[in-house]
């Protein structure tokens, strides 16, 4: 899974039009001007949330204790 994660956004990342540098900007995050108020970012962390537990279940499921699921 992880090797297929890292193919796919290498692809996605080097097939795309519009290439820039790596750089940082002020999003603003949660403010009144930001793209959908931030619900992006919140959607964000709330669907790496359900992957990782789903990702734990996955390991535990393969043998791995509870600590080394998570």
């Amino acid at each position: 899974m992880t090797a297929a994660a890292v193919a796919g956004s290498a692809a996605n990342s080097l097939t795309t039009d519009g290439h820039q540098k790596f750089h940082f900007t002020e999003e603003g995050f949660l403010g009144r001007g930001t793209y959908a108020g931030g619900a992006d970012k919140a959607s964000h962390f709330v669907d790496y949330s359900i992957v990782s537990k789903e990702l734990a279940k996955l390991y535990g499921e393969l043998g791995y204790s509870p600590r080394q699921s998570r």
